[in-house]
């Protein structure tokens, strides 16, 4: 499978990076990440490798959100 012209639209400031591929940016797409824990850390990771095109992602986190989370 190759990137659709929509994918290649989303992701072109990363393809414009030295070294990246259009082949590089598909493992991404390809790839499965699992983050436990979603404090801070695990937040923003989350955040940073949906951005930069991971295909899927599992999220897990034994909290339970709280309304003094929601500020």
């Amino acid at each position: 499978m190759t990137l659709s012209p929509e994918q290649k639209e989303r992701y072109a400031a990363q393809l414009a990076l030295p070294g990246m591929t259009v082949q590089r940016q598909q493992k991404l797409f390809d790839s499965a990440v699992v983050i436990i824990g979603l404090s801070a850390v695990g937040s923003n990771c989350a955040l940073s490798l949906a951005q930069s095109g991971v295909g899927k992602l599992t999220l897990v986190d034994p909290g339970l959100v709280e309304l003094k989370d929601l500020s």
